[in-house]
C-alpha cells in the first residue's frame, strides 16, 4: 500500500520540527527532528491507524493521486512524500478460505513449507505478500508467484519482496492469556496502552522473548507497567531496528512510566 504525506518544512532560524499529515487518513499526523525521523515517524503512525481501522472493521482509505493532493490549498508550500506500507505489518488476524489449487502444486507447496518449518497457511500467505506487482503509482495490479525471478507477461511492473511472514497477532489483551499469541518470530517494539488507548510503556524485546519481557510487567513482574489494558507490538528485521523503533516512540508519544527510568 502506497500512501503520501505532506510534510511541512520548518521555518528557517527557528527550532522547529519537521510537522506530518497524512491526507488519506483523516486524525493521522506525526513530527519528527529530521525529514528522514518525521518519514519514519508518520509511516509508523499509518500503520498503527491502519491496524485500528482493521480492528474496528473499517474500511481503509484508498490513497490519492499525488498531483491531485498537491492542488489543496491547506497543503500549499508542503512537500509530498511517498511511503510504502508492508500489509505484513498490519493485523494478522486469520480468515478461513476455500482455495483450489493443483495437487502438484500443493505437494511442492507443503514440501517447501516443511523445508522452512512452517505450515501451508503460512507458506501460502508470505508468497501472497511476497511478490507483489504495482504500477507506478503503487497500487497493487497483480499477485503470484515467480519463475526463475519473474512473473511472466508482467516483466514491466516493479516487484516489491518481503523475506519471511510475520506470522501471531500484532495486539492483544495485556494479560498472561493474551500476549501468549502476539507473534514471536521477530524482534519487536511494543506499547502498552491503558483502556482509553494511551501509551504508558514502550519497550523492546528481542526475537523469541516478546511473552517473557511482557510477563515481567503484569502485575506478577518485577517491572510492573500499571493501569495497562492492551499491547500492541511492530515486528522489525533487527533489533537495531526495533531499538530505533522505541526510541522514536518514546520520543513522539511520552508514555509515563518510561519516565520512571525503565
Amino acid at each position: 500500500m502506497h500512501y503520501f504525506i505532506a510534510i511541512e518544512l520548518p521555518n528557517k532560524g527557528k527550532d522547529t520540527a519537521y510537522g506530518v499529515v497524512v491526507p488519506d487518513i483523516p486524525g493521522c499526523f506525526s513530527a519528527g527532528d529530521t525529514l528522514e525521523e518525521a518519514i519514519a515517524n508518520a509511516t509508523e503512525a499509518i500503520v498503527m491507524q491502519l491496524e485500528d481501522m482493521i480492528e474496528r472493521k473499517l474500511d481503509l482509505p484508498e490513497p490519492s493521486p499525488p498531483e491531485e493532493l498537491a492542488r489543496a490549498k491547506e497543503f500549499k508550500g508542503w512537500m509530498f512524500v511517498g511511503v510504502d506500507v508492508d500489509p505484513q505489518q498490519l493485523s494478522t488476524k486469520a480468515k478461513r478460505i476455500n482455495i483450489t489449487i493443483p495437487e502438484g502444486v500443493l505437494y511442492m507447496v507443503d514440501r517447501a513449507a516443511a523445508k522452512s518449518h512452517t505450515t501451508r497457511s503460512a507458506f501460502l500467505t508470505d508468497a501472497v505478500t511476497t511478490y507483489m506487482i504495482k504500477d507506478s503509482k503503487g497500487r497493487t495490479v497483480y499477485t503470484g508467484v515467480t519463475k526463475r525471478g519473474r512473473v511472466e507477461g508482467h516483466e514491466n511492473l516493479a516487484i516489491t519482496k518481503r523475506s519471511n511472514a510475520m506470522a501471531g497477532k500484532k495486539s492483544g489483551t495485556f494479560n498472561k492469556g493474551g500476549i501468549e499469541n502476539l507473534a514471536k518470530d521477530k524482534p519487536v517494539v511494543y506499547n502498552i496502552e491503558n483502556k482509553q488507548g494511551k501509551t504508558l510503556y514502550t519497550g523492546v524485546a528481542k526475537r523469541g522473548r516478546v511473552v517473557d519481557r511482557l510477563k515481567e510487567h503484569l502485575p506478577s513482574g518485577p517491572d510492573v507497567v500499571r493501569g495497562g489494558a492492551k499491547v500492541r507490538i511492530q515486528q522489525k528485521l533487527t533489533i537495531a531496528e526495533a531499538i530505533k523503533a522505541e526510541a522514536r516512540s518514546i520520543k513522539r508519544n511520552q508514555p509515563p512510566q518510561n519516565k520512571r527510568g525503565k
